[in-house]
């Protein structure tokens, strides 16, 4: 089985000087609070359906041009907090790591078709890269239109072709992005760290600008600005709050619906 080890910093992800955890829908705030609302992606088996329908497409694809390939193959990555075993979805001709994403959402389809990608989803691919020492990896979103009988077709697919550098650049489809192989994987330390510890992190940067800020839309921005004012001062009355009817059963209604969107498959 492969392994990788991860470790991180205290701080969010860095790139230059700046904190920054908003990017792609990467808040660490936004993870503890979506990962405690009622409703997620384990109790949902239209996600599960999906899921496997676009890893058997793909499989028959890879098949039909003669490509070998290993499937769901277990990967250790290993952090301060312990040990977890992720499943990387294909594994193709021992050298390139493949990651699939369904969505049936059609305003996730907008930003796929726009050649946007999650972070979560983009540091899960570069943690698996290492693990398998490899320098490449294809991040794949689709989108999957349901139909009268209950089934799905498919719609639309967008690749991102991610590379790594001698210096641990990343790049999407020879595009260089913000993000080293330090950024994303110090990254994914936090996220485990909040999620195991409870600990309430750090909001994005910028987020208290009257224009353009990253927490604007967001249903638990109260649930946060309460937090920050002293009016609140745990992480449970955080998750209280921002997961309760102090938030509006409408934020409350999105913010479920973005995250069974966003967190689309393993």
């Amino acid at each position: 089985m492969s392994k990788v080890r991860i470790r991180g910093s205290e701080s969010a992800f860095q790139w230059g000087l700046t904190t920054y955890t908003a990017y792609g829908g990467a808040c660490l705030r936004a993870i503890l609070l979506k990962s405690s609302l009622p409703r997620n992606k384990d109790i949902d088996p239209k996600h599960v359906i999906r899921g496997r329908l676009y890893e058997d497409t793909y499989a028959a694809r890879l098949d039909k041009q003669g490509i070998t390939y290993e499937r769901e193959l277990a990967v250790e990555i290993e952090k301060d907090e312990g040990v977890f075993t992720g499943h990387l979805d294909f594994w193709v001709e021992g050298s390139r790591v493949v990651e699939l994403k369904s969505t049936e959402s059609k305003s996730r389809l907008r930003d796929i078709k726009k050649g946007e990608y999650v972070v979560d989803n983009l540091a899960q691919t570069v943690a698996y890269m290492v693990a398998k020492k490899t320098t490449e990896g294809r991040l794949v979103y689709s989108y999957w239109e349901p139909q009268t009988d209950g089934e799905y077709e498919l719609k639309f697919e967008y690749e991102h072709n991610i590379s790594i550098d001698n210096f641990g650049r990343i790049s999407d489809n020879n595009v260089p992005t913000k993000w080293s192989v330090y950024d994303l994987l110090a990254y994914q330390h936090n996220a485990f760290k909040v999620l195991n510890t409870r600990t309430v992190g750090a909001r994005p940067h910028n987020y208290d600008l009257a224009w353009g800020s990253p927490c604007h839309y967001c249903p638990f921005a109260k649930a946060c600005d309460a937090y920050d004012a002293g009016e609140i001062t745990t992480a449970d009355q955080l998750i209280s709050m921002a997961t309760s009817g102090t938030v509006s059963l409408a934020d409350r209604a999105n913010a479920q619906k973005t995250t069974s969107e966003e967190v689309i498959d393993e």
